[in-house]
């Protein structure tokens, strides 16, 4: 849970209490338990860490240092 891996991983997963090993087992026996929440965390996986590619973060880069800088996005 520490960081910003909650914000990383959005609806796709879960998080558990940083050296907590029960929380961790707890959570994994959730999605291992239940399908349907499974299924959910995983089905817009792809989409959501599209936006952390290095194509999508360097461009959103180049756009706040064309911002910093005055200029008008290309």
């Amino acid at each position: 849970e520490g960081g910003g891996l909650k914000d990383a991983i959005g609806p796709c997963g879960s998080t558990f209490e940083n050296g907590n090993q029960s929380d961790l087992t707890e959570k994994l026996a959730e999605l291992l338990s239940d399908p349907e929440k499974l299924d959910r965390c995983t089905a817009g996986a792809e989409e959501h860490l599209h936006q952390f590619s290095p194509e999508v973060v360097s461009a959103a880069y180049l756009r706040e240092f064309e911002r910093a800088l005055g200029r008008k996005p290309a």
